[in-house]
């Protein structure tokens, strides 16, 4: 099977994909009306207006970049905050902070600020070596926690380094006691980062006290190995 990596990046955390761990953070209401966020098979957009008070988004976000401009270049003031990526008109929050989004057209541009919130992140991601073919990766909302929010979720498609077009990823319900998937809740289109070596969906969902299971689009591509159970490796953001 394609995939076989010797290293993963440092950029995320290693820890089993068990239980649910959150912040004591909360969905800031001023960000609604400023974000599209996901629907089935839609990517998060990002539309930028002149507005005196800074978007709010989550650490680990992926957002399409919009705004009332034709073709504009898009830069960031602070890529360690938000990093952007032009070609693709896709913005990142890679660091917790404030930084300025423009959108330049000719003479004409729009500046915003944004602020990156922390969100806790839960991963089964690890060191070694991968191959594709990965199963659904299962995750618990625990009875301490009560309901959490998911901002996004990240899945690794190594493939020889050569990445994979993004497809969807999609949230079910899963029956720990019969081992079978339940309803679906939700299905999301993915942005790629690193060259499409990760998928990420940035979503806007809240989830009770239960099992879940995640599954990738495309499972012939989706990393694992022996130490994930051959499971997909998988990271989530959220909050409490």
């Amino acid at each position: 099977m394609r995939g076989r990596k010797r290293s993963l990046l440092t950029v995320f955390l290693t820890v089993l994909l068990v239980f649910v761990f959150f912040l004591n953070t909360t969905v800031p209401a001023s960000a609604a009306s400023k974000v599209a966020f996901s629907k089935k098979k839609q990517a998060a957009v990002l539309t930028l207006k002149k507005t005196k008070k800074p978007y709010q988004i989550y650490l680990g976000a992926a957002y399409e970049l919009k705004c009332s401009l034709k073709n504009p270049k898009w830069t960031s003031s602070k890529a360690k905050i938000l990093k952007v990526d032009a070609a693709k008109n896709v913005v990142y929050a890679v660091g917790v902070g404030t930084a300025t989004l423009t959108a330049k057209a000719g003479t004409k541009k729009i500046t915003t600020k944004v602020m990156v919130l922390p969100a806790s992140y839960l991963s089964n991601f690890n060191g070694k070596s991968v191959d594709g073919g990965a199963d659904p990766a299962i995750f618990n909302v625990c009875d301490d926690y009560g309901a959490i929010h998911i901002h996004n979720i990240i899945t690794y498609h190594y493939n020889d380094g050569d990445g994979e077009k993004p497809g969807t990823i999609s949230i079910y319900n899963y029956n720990p006691e019969t081992g079978k998937r339940g309803k679906k809740i939700a299905t999301y289109k993915a942005i790629g980062l690193y060259r499409n070596t990760y998928w990420n969906v940035t979503c806007n969902l809240t989830l009770q006290t239960g099992s879940y299971m995640i599954v990738d689009s495309d499972s012939d591509t989706w990393s694992q190995n022996k130490a994930s159970g051959g499971v997909g490796f998988v990271g989530i953001y959220g909050s409490k």
